[in-house]
């Protein structure tokens, strides 16, 4: 889940709510560290949380996942 600021609390909160239904682990990044995590750390579905979506850290993660070998993108604003 990658957000900054406000949004990295809902994704905080996205990550407890999917383990205490007992899906597999979920790791918080903000925009930054998710563009300089390698490509072997990134597994699974990618959530990005933004409250506009036009800030332009979120959008550079965006980009950042658009180019590598990301299963699935989820956006929610």
């Amino acid at each position: 889940a990658v957000g900054s600021g406000g949004s990295a609390i809902t994704a905080n909160f996205f990550a407890s709510c999917r383990r205490t239904l007992g899906y597999p682990s979920t790791s918080v990044l903000t925009p930054l560290e998710f563009v300089f995590a390698s490509a072997a750390e990134v597994d699974g579905p990618i959530w990005f949380f933004s409250g506009s979506g036009d800030n332009a850290d979120i959008l550079a993660a965006f980009d950042h996942a658009l180019n590598t070998e990301a299963r699935e993108l989820v956006v929610q604003g």
